[in-house]
């Protein structure tokens, strides 16, 4: 297997020179910050890389030959610094086949990862090219990978494997620089089983079985940052939706999610419609097992979705129209480092609700918005008004970038954008967008780039004196970086919102009434979680009789949705009605592994009974990813405040 992976590799140097000329690179002269990567991103910067693999199912481990090739933008360049978590390095090389010294130190944080130092047989200038090989294996648990049983799959036959990168998490499976400030191209090799496909977020250019093993390529021809990189190998099969779009899945679940994204086609064309057109020709949609930790993830060409969402109704469906819309925020666009995440998601929610707007209508943008904000208020109280956590540019402090994400960033960010629009009006505020896509494709950028290329924009496209009522009424320092709650209520009221909020008053104080009932059966699945979200704020005052008889009123317990059980569930558990040792808290916690919705539910059980919550984590551990497991565990393990509000609100 050795020699087919050196050959792999010699043969993907071809396409290097090329690709690495298709698009703009970032100037040599900028000085990046990211404080949550060991690399040495100012010295020399990653243009392109060579990955090479052999997933190994029998061991859990993933055999790695990776070939980075830098520009070096730097004089006296004598190290290369690389991200790395738990790898077991064997061998270093340069492009001249030297071996290089290297060791491996460990940071102040573990959840870090370590930085692996490598020193060069040469010195190297400024505008030279550095390329590197690297041989590893990962550890038997990286935290990028998840590892199921057939037990854990679909079809009960066969075993599967899925990586999840972001934020940090790609320096477990890969030596890189594991930062968004770093974008380069790729070639992904694999070999597996020769009964498991691979699928990797990349154009697959080649596939072969040779002596009982798949041998899998795929390119990356437009520059991306690490946490893009994403690869699966399971049972799979691949249907065509729509001109552009597929879905690829296990055989069980193809139908169910045929059916799902029936309008994914149309979705892309509406994105394009309101934005700029579509750069990454297809775009696939990988239905992965629902221990996957989100709702879903924007790998480029291959978006990753959690099947545990999917309940028949397409209620889930702006859960897709969501990672599309990181086509072009987050994928092509891209913040520079965890602290401006926000320039990630805000934007993306953004362009989701327009989408959502040209494809049902605005009504349902508006209450999407507000069930959002609703959310978002949840979560700053949750994590308390100074919490450096609840601005749009928190301070890591060291910590781990996952510890910080919350939907905050989303719909604060989401928000601050509305706002702007509000001041500019909505077709300037458009061609703002567009003209800000042209101008950071393939780019990473602070806020101070933002909020730069937005006051350039309005000086040069609005009349000068509304332009300086503008720019003179926005106050940038307090939206970005002060913690507590936005400093301008944006108007998301519609009469759907308002009749929500009545119903659930109404279910509160008993005075639902037939009229109710017909209205709430004529609810969508926001104007539902509005109910029940609403019903959570009000915990302290229900008890569990109460909250029996709005079950029997609207028969919260039979729903399907996972969004909406989970809200259920939250109020269910504090007022008792959901009592320990939690029977329906744990088929639900035990059964999806989307941290966003499980975690508020295990620290509900934790205010109630540590000792049963406990017990529940362990007979599920092995079926959550790793990330999610590390929050759980971290939920178990910290003090709790029982009469605190939930640190993380369902989004």
């Amino acid at each position: 297997m050795k020699s087919l992976l050196l050959i792999t590799m010699l043969l993907c140097l071809s396409s290097v020179l090329a690709i690495r000329q298709r698009y703009p690179t970032v100037p040599p002269n900028e000085v990046l910050e990211d404080e949550s990567s060991f690399s040495n991103i100012n010295e020399v910067r990653t243009n392109h890389f060579d990955l090479a693999v052999i997933i190994d199912f029998d061991n859990t481990l993933i055999y790695g030959t990776q070939t980075l090739h830098f520009d070096v933008v730097a004089d006296h360049v004598s190290n290369v610094f690389l991200d790395v978590r738990d790898l077991l390095i064997s061998q270093v090389t340069d492009d001249q086949g030297r071996n290089l010294d290297f060791q491996v130190r460990a940071g102040v944080n573990d959840e870090l990862g370590q930085r692996l130092e490598i020193t060069l047989a040469d010195e190297y200038s400024s505008g030279s090219a550095l390329t590197l090989t690297i041989n590893y294996v990962t550890s038997k648990n990286p935290s990028a990978v998840s590892w199921l049983t057939p037990e854990q799959t679909a079809g009960g036959q066969l075993p599967y494997m899925y990586t999840q990168c972001e934020s940090i998490h790609c320096r477990s499976i890969a030596p890189l620089q594991d930062t968004p400030a770093i974008k380069a191209t790729y070639t992904f090799y694999s070999q597996s089983r020769e009964d498991l496909i691979v699928r990797a977020s990349g154009n697959l250019t080649d596939e072969y079985v040779q002596d009982g093993v798949r041998h899998t390529k795929f390119i990356m021809e437009i520059p991306v940052v690490s946490y893009l990189l994403a690869f699966a190998s399971g049972n799979l099969v691949e249907r065509q939706l729509g001109s552009r779009t597929y879905v690829i899945t296990e055989p069980e679940l193809v139908e169910k999610s045929v059916s799902e994204l029936s309008r994914l086609n149309e979705a892309v064309e509406a994105a394009e419609t309101y934005l700029t057109p579509y750069e990454w020709g297809v775009y696939k949609v990988l239905m992965l097992p629902p221990s996957f930790p989100y709702g879903g993830m924007e790998n480029p060409l291959l978006t990753f979705a959690n099947s545990g969402l999917i309940n028949g109704d397409r209620s889930s469906f702006r859960l897709f129209v969501h990672e599309l819309s990181h086509s072009w925020f987050g994928n092509l666009v891209t913040n520079e480092n965890w602290s401006n995440f926000w320039l990630n998601e805000g934007f993306t929610v953004f362009l989701e609700r327009k989408t959502d707007s040209i494809l049902f209508d605005r009504n349902t943008s508006k209450v999407s918005s507000q069930l959002g904000n609703s959310s978002m208020y949840m979560q700053i109280e949750g994590f308390g008004l100074d919490s450096n956590y609840t601005s749009l540019h928190p301070d890591l402090n060291g910590n781990h970038p996952d510890t910080s994400i919350s939907g905050i960033p989303y719909e604060k960010g989401f928000q601050f954008l509305v706002y702007l629009e509000s001041l500019v009006g909505e077709e300037t505020f458009r061609s703002f967008l567009q003209s800000y896509v042209d101008t950071f494709s393939y780019k990473s950028l602070e806020v101070e780039d933002f909020i730069s290329f937005f006051i350039d924009f309005v000086s040069a496209e609005v009349e000068y004196n509304q332009a300086r009522s503008v720019l003179d009424q926005i106050d940038w320092q307090t939206w970005v970086y002060s913690p507590g709650y936005p400093p301008v209520t944006v108007d998301f009221g519609t009469d759907s919102y308002d009749n929500a909020i009545k119903i659930a008053n109404d279910l509160v104080q008993n005075t639902f009434s037939q009229e109710d009932q017909d209205i709430y059966a004529e609810f969508n699945l926001d104007q539902r979680i509005i109910v029940v979200n609403e019903m959570v704020r009000s915990t302290d005052i229900l008890i569990a009789s109460d909250v029996e008889r709005i079950n029997s009123q609207i028969d919260l317990s039979s729903e399907t949705n996972p969004r909406l059980i989970a809200s259920w569930l939250m109020v269910a558990i504090p007022t008792g009605y959901e009592a320990s040792p939690f029977p329906n808290a744990e088929a639900y916690v035990g059964s999806l592994g989307r941290y966003a919705l499980i975690s508020p539910i295990y620290q509900e059980m934790i205010k109630v009974d540590r000792d049963a919550s406990w017990e529940i984590f362990r007979r599920h551990e092995n079926f959550y990813h790793p990330i999610t497991r590390e929050i759980i565990r971290d939920l178990l393990v910290a003090e709790v405040d029982p009469n605190a509000p939930p640190i993380a609100a369902i989004f």
